[in-house]
């Protein structure tokens, strides 16, 4: 009964992808002043180097992986609409971080994000991923067979200084209203 039970368990999450949340929960984590970020190297999906955190717009990010099979691409879906919902916002722009530079090249990314336009993407070496998404308060490692991947389910708000605001935990389970909820208030945030 009891190893029923524990497989129950792990079935659930491995389901919905076995995701790391903060102590308390899904909800949302606002910083008492925005949070700056390091400086990390990373590529886009058109393969140019870029500076990460993105300045000049704010930013909602979500950090994943292109094999992904549940809460990376309805959590882009949902934001693209969310996005779209809004009249498309020229201020805030939306991002993907691949937590799995292995497999997610640029030109993998590129492919991928083409169902989710607007959602520009970013890459870059193991080390360089690690640094941003450790920055990010992310975890993530492979799941057994190194398919998949377990990470945070997070979007992460970030101000046009490239600072974060807010984290937004649980996200896949957010509907596109509440995720344009949020992108309507980080479109007033400088």
């Amino acid at each position: 009964m009891r190893a029923l039970a524990l497989a129950v368990l792990l079935s659930a999450a491995l389901a919905h992808g076995g995701h790391y949340l903060p102590l308390s929960g899904a909800g949302v984590q606002v910083m008492q002043s925005p949070k700056p970020l390091p400086a990390v190297e990373l590529v886009d999906a058109a393969g140019r180097a870029v500076s990460f955190p993105p300045k000049g717009q704010a930013w909602a990010l979500y950090l994943g992986y292109t094999r992904c099979p549940d809460s990376c691409p309805l959590t882009l879906e949902r934001l693209r609409q969310a996005h779209r919902g809004l009249g498309s916002p020229a201020g805030v722009r939306l991002g993907f971080l691949s937590l799995d530079p292995q497999h997610d090249t640029p030109a993998v990314l590129g492919r991928y994000l083409k169902g989710f336009e607007p959602v520009v993407g970013f890459t870059g070496t193991p080390e360089a991923v690690a640094r941003a998404a450790g920055a990010l308060e992310v975890r993530y490692n492979p799941a057994p067979g190194g398919v998949r991947l377990y990470h945070t389910d997070v979007v992460v708000l970030l101000d046009a200084r490239g600072r974060v605001l807010r984290l937004i935990y649980g996200a896949s389970r957010l509907s596109a209203a509440q995720l344009a909820g949020e992108l309507q208030r980080l479109g007033g945030s400088s």
